[in-house]
């Protein structure tokens, strides 16, 4: 008998995952700036600027994309001296020669912040947009599982037969297809035939052809419905389907 769970295909809760935490930590970042801003601003000296120069370059990422990054370069003059400093920030607007009010700290005048634009709000927004999403997602699996929990906790049982294993080419995984398996269940009494689908799995579930497997579901509603592919794993083979080599 297997002990080890079958390793299904959460992809909404991998996916909400990721987007939960990604959206939480742009939020965050998002905040911080814009009340990192607000205090700098509240105790600092304003000056109209020039834009100076805008550098263009290339940034490579780890996937193997890239991207292009500007920095603005501004000059400015505090108390008869005259400063260049990056402005830390870029948007399609700018433009060599353009002035530009610049606030800077009165004990240290090289170091400045713009006025908050649109881009000091795009970063929160998304990471607030990604939060909801992520969560959505997180919930939508919760409640599949307890939906899950229930029929096999209150659900009627039957026993079906794993008549094909397919692969799932709409959802990729870590650069892999999730397995899902066909089944068919046969009412004794009717001979009236049912067919289910199982979740995703990520394991090679292929052996399992031609096994039986319990499938849960609710008397009133048979498309409410669970393949436990687990117990497949703990059934005899019956009428073993010979195994397959998928190359597609």
């Amino acid at each position: 008998m297997e002990n080890n769970k079958l390793k299904k295909a959460n992809l909404n809760f991998g996916i909400g995952g990721f987007f939960a935490l990604f959206g939480a930590i742009m939020l965050c970042i998002g905040i911080w700036t814009i009340i990192d801003g607000i205090n700098f601003r509240s105790g600092s000296g304003q000056v109209t600027g020039v834009i100076s120069h805008i550098e263009a370059h290339r940034e490579h990422h780890m996937d193997g994309g890239n991207t292009t990054v500007h920095d603005v370069y501004v000059t400015y003059t505090v108390n008869g001296q005259e400063y260049e400093q990056q402005l830390g920030y870029y948007d399609s607007t700018m433009f060599a020669g353009q002035e530009i009010e610049i606030f800077y700290n009165p004990e240290n005048p090289a170091e400045i912040k713009g006025k908050d634009g649109i881009t000091n709000i795009i970063l929160p927004l998304f990471g607030l947009v990604f939060l909801v999403i992520g969560l959505a997602l997180v919930n939508n699996d919760r409640k599949k599982n307890q939906q899950m929990q229930k029929l096999m906790e209150q659900g009627s049982t039957a026993q079906g037969i794993i008549t094909a294993i397919n692969i799932d080419y709409n959802t990729t995984i870590n650069h892999r297809h999730p397995l899902i398996a066909e089944v068919t269940v046969t009412d004794s009494d009717t001979g009236e035939q049912f067919l289910y689908s199982s979740d995703g799995i990520m394991e090679d579930i292929r052996h399992l052809n031609g096994r039986r497997v319990t499938v849960y579901y609710d008397p009133d509603d048979r498309s409410n419905y669970y393949v436990d592919l687990d117990t497949a794993e703990a059934d005899d083979s019956i009428g073993n389907a010979p195994q397959i080599h998928d190359f597609r």
